[in-house]
């Protein structure tokens, strides 16, 4: 049995070559990285400000003595991550900040902490800066009953050692009245606060809140000036009783 021989191949046959991938031209890269830089921005602008850049919180431009009166010209807010230990102590507005004055001594770059400020007092939403606050108390019954905050009074003391009538202070402002106040109303006494602009009415008044008070109302009456003492009248004494004779009376004795 014979086989057949093996087909040889055709020397003349061409080959099936497959042609390489041509490399990206520039046109191509720079639609890339224009389609990846569109990309990265969108994902940007869906985050929170939070994650970008921080949080904005108060802190001072200028160095603030204690005792100074803060303007926002001091202060700014500036974006920034603090750690949640930090965060309550941390102002996030300057609402408010033009009428507090520093506690303690503020440094410049630092943060602001509330509680490093106190609120000046007002009267009907105006501030009132560079005064002394004092809280006396004083007799009801001698206190107009409407007394109110922005009310001026006059206050005048009775010695009880030389029974000399003072001018404690004139035309004070008024900050509080509360005729109601706990300890005190039930001691036919209420609690007055002033707020004095020098330094030796408040110590004037401190000292003479202790002797006989009366609360004068010069609300209306500012131009009116009171004496710096008046002399009470003391009472007449009773008239002396008439003297009785003492003498003995007079003994006769007769002869028998």
């Amino acid at each position: 049995m014979t086989r057949d021989p093996a087909p040889s191949e055709d020397p003349g046959a061409s080959r099936a070559i497959n042609p390489r991938r041509a490399l990206p031209n520039g046109r191509a890269l720079i639609g890339a990285l224009l389609v990846t830089t569109a990309a990265v921005v969108a994902f940007a602008a869906s985050r929170p400000a939070t994650e970008t850049a921080g949080t904005p919180y108060v802190v001072l431009r200028h160095d603030v003595d204690a005792g100074e009166r803060l303007t926002l010209d001091d202060v700014a807010l500036e974006p920034m991550v603090l750690s949640p230990a930090t965060t309550p102590n941390a102002l996030t507005s300057l609402d408010g900040l033009d009428d507090v004055v520093a506690m303690t001594s503020l440094r410049a770059g630092g943060l602001l902490d509330p509680r490093d400020v106190v609120r000046l007092p007002d009267v009907d939403g105006e501030a009132v800066p560079g005064l002394h606050e004092l809280t006396i108390p004083v007799p009801r019954e001698r206190t107009p009953p409407s007394l109110r905050r922005g009310d001026r009074v006059t206050l005048l003391a009775v010695s009880s050692h030389d029974r000399l009538l003072r001018t404690a202070v004139e035309d004070a402002l008024v900050l509080d009245y509360e005729p109601t106040a706990a300890g005190v109303a039930s001691a036919g006494q209420t609690r007055l606060t002033l707020a004095l602009s020098d330094a030796g009415d408040v110590a004037t008044v401190a000292l003479l809140s202790h002797e006989s008070l009366t609360v004068v109302r010069t609300t209306t009456a500012l131009e009116a000036e009171y004496p710096a003492q008046t002399a009470v009248p003391q009472p007449a004494p009773p008239p002396a009783a008439a003297a009785a004779d003492t003498a003995p009376p007079e003994i006769r004795i007769s002869a028998p």
